[in-house]
């Protein structure tokens, strides 16, 4: 029995060296961890790959701490006083004190300090991009992507990491149709106050933030020490999410994706939605 899946990618993912099979096979390598080297079904793996529509990301996303603009400095102060930096840290959007606000996160979660800069610069820059006014058409045609893939394949599953929680949410609720048994979101930032959830597109007749309608069951996957993932539980935020799962994915690579896609967990959830009466 066929099992169907629709894959929605990242931040950092774009890249003229690879293409559709090698993402899938990538992805397929992962998962089979989860499962312990063996599928219990017939997998059909798609990516869903929109880095093309946020290119001008990518390329932001080789800035230095320095170098970033002051609007993407501004998220960045959101994310951490979201994350529970103390406020006397708070002192302005100034490089040297974002600098002193990921020291002090990182020191607290026991990371790398460098690596943690790095990746926050790549991050907020794509996510940035994503949902600034002047570039509206990235946004759009991201989202028609993803929903391209979903309609097109008609997956029994979309397991969608990081931004592109985002945008497979956006995708769902605007412009794909197409009923799924299951939403996985794997390391999402969706419930992240001012950056995203304040700033999601929801139809008009959407008055609170939930669940999309098509979408049976929603299973919602995040490293404790995952500090893009904050404020979960994620059913806080979101009506109709089924169930919020916390494994450990890894003790020092928190948020990346081929740790997500191989935890025991995901294999559950994946293997129950499958199986008859799932």
């Amino acid at each position: 029995m066929n099992y169907t899946i629709v894959g929605v990618h990242g931040v950092g993912n774009y890249s003229d060296a690879k293409n559709d099979a090698d993402r899938a096979r990538s992805w397929t390598a992962h998962l089979l961890k989860a499962f312990e080297g063996t599928f219990p079904f017939d997998l059909e793996l798609t990516i869903a790959y929109y880095a093309p529509a946020l290119h001008l990301a990518a390329r932001q996303s080789q800035l230095r701490l320095e170098q970033i603009p002051p609007n993407v400095q501004v998220d960045i102060w959101s994310w951490l006083l979201a994350s529970g930096i103390p406020s006397n840290n708070a002192q302005g959007y100034a490089t040297k004190p974002i600098r002193q606000g990921l020291e002090w996160l990182a020191n607290h979660f026991h990371l790398d300090h460098k690596a943690l800069e790095a990746f926050v610069t790549q991050f907020f820059s794509e996510v940035h991009v994503y949902f600034s006014p002047r570039h509206s058409e990235r946004r759009t045609s991201a989202c028609r992507i993803v929903a391209d893939a979903i309609e097109d394949n008609k997956p029994n599953a979309i397991i969608a990491h990081s931004l592109g929680s985002i945008v497979a949410y956006e995708s769902l609720w605007n412009y794909a149709s197409h009923e799924v048994d299951l939403f996985v979101t794997l390391g999402s930032p969706l419930a992240l106050p001012n950056v995203v959830y304040d700033r999601l597109k929801l139809p008009p007749v959407t008055a609170i933030h939930r669940k999309p309608p098509q979408v049976k069951h929603w299973v919602n996957i995040a490293d404790p020490g995952d500090v893009i993932s904050i404020l979960r539980p994620i059913s806080n935020y979101f009506e109709g999410v089924d169930e919020n799962l916390e494994p450990s994915i890894h003790p020092l690579d928190f948020h990346l994706l081929k740790h997500y896609l191989a935890v025991p967990e995901l294999a559950t959830v994946l293997t129950a939605s499958w199986s008859p009466g799932g």
